[in-house]
């Protein structure tokens, strides 16, 4: 039977609809998207070899075998936002901000999960980094991290990549986010997402992976077929106050559930989102940052563009226990 759901933890709305039917051609489309890719292409400004195409370097994580780095951060040539003398007097209508890129890794054809584990913790620290340095620059206020992976997800370079945008604004998503779980503190007086986590926890079946460090879990509403949502067990109100366990379990939890997906759906295009949480400190009680993994298998239509209920043609249930039997591998 077919469900109006409610996100807990924002407010959000989705319809579960199993009873539509997914056919199994579409995901069949959304895995034959890409061609397979070689481990150099001459043409691509982020490999190895061709920095004569890129804007400049800002960053590196080192590593002894050739090239010399895990991870790479460069300027968006083509920004959304930039850096000006204007963060004073009039950032919004300046467009104001920063835009980087984070190269995940120097081979053409690698993503996150097929990375090996000092791979993936160099660049969960190249994260940790550089969200740092754009959060402390001048005039901004939010910093968004993702990362699109597939042109159908908004990749417009097929080599793995993130990005960071610092903005003099906090962004409408997180500042609805707050509020709902501002409101949600005042009438409980407890987190909204450890409570959710706690539920979660004890129902069982959406979640997906259970660690000292992290919940990885389908999301009771979840507005795409085989969403994950990777959430620190303990109350942790900004992503930079994670502690050490936290930073060393980030990158092989984000990999696992990369690998599950890559597993029960196949190689489809995706967005990961950094939910940042709040650095203010009046915001710590009822804060918590997270990272949502979410497939595009689905393309909304007017009664979504209208309404802003997403309609979700998977059971989370279904897909969380799908999930939990995908076998995924030690890290290469």
């Amino acid at each position: 039977m077919n469900e109006f759901r409610q996100d807990r933890t924002t407010g959000l709305w989705a319809i579960i609809a199993p009873g539509r039917g997914r056919r199994p051609r579409d995901l069949k489309a959304a895995r034959a998207e890409d061609s397979p890719l070689p481990a150099f292409d001459p043409a691509c400004p982020f490999c190895p070899g061709n920095e004569h195409m890129l804007p400049r370097i800002i960053d590196e994580a080192a590593r002894d075998a050739s090239p010399g780095w895990s991870a790479r951060v460069v300027p968006n040539k083509f920004p959304i936002l930039q850096l000006g003398s204007s963060a004073e007097k009039d950032p919004l209508g300046t467009g104001y901000g920063e835009h980087e890129v984070i190269i995940m890794s120097p081979r053409h054809d690698a993503d996150i999960a097929d990375l090996l584990a000092a791979d993936v913790q160099a660049l969960v620290e190249t994260w940790f980094g550089r969200f740092e340095a754009v959060q402390g620059m001048p005039g901004i206020e939010d910093v968004v991290l993702f990362c699109n992976r597939g042109s159908t997800a908004g990749a417009s370079l097929a080599h793995a990549h993130s990005q960071m945008i610092g903005m003099p604004m906090r962004s409408p998503r997180v500042a609805s986010t707050l509020a709902w779980s501002a409101a949600y503190h005042r009438d409980h007086g407890r987190c909204v997402v450890c409570d959710e986590l706690g539920r979660e926890i004890s129902a069982g079946d959406r979640l997906v992976e259970l660690t000292d460090a992290f919940a990885v879990l389908v999301p009771f509403a979840a507005r795409s077929p085989f969403e994950q949502w990777i959430v620190p067990r303990r109350h942790c109100p900004f992503f930079l106050l994670s502690d050490d366990r936290e930073r060393a379990a980030l990158g092989g939890a984000l990999q696992r559930a990369l690998r599950r997906l890559n597993a029960a759906a196949g190689m489809v295009p995706y967005n990961f989102v950094l939910e940042p949480g709040s650095r203010d400190a009046d915001h710590a009680p009822f804060a918590h940052w997270a990272i949502r993994v979410v497939p595009e298998l689905t393309t909304p239509g007017g009664f979504e563009l209208q309404s802003d209920v997403i309609v979700n043609p998977y059971s989370p249930e279904d897909n969380a226990e799908t999930l939990r039997q995908a076998v995924v591998g030690p890290s290469g």
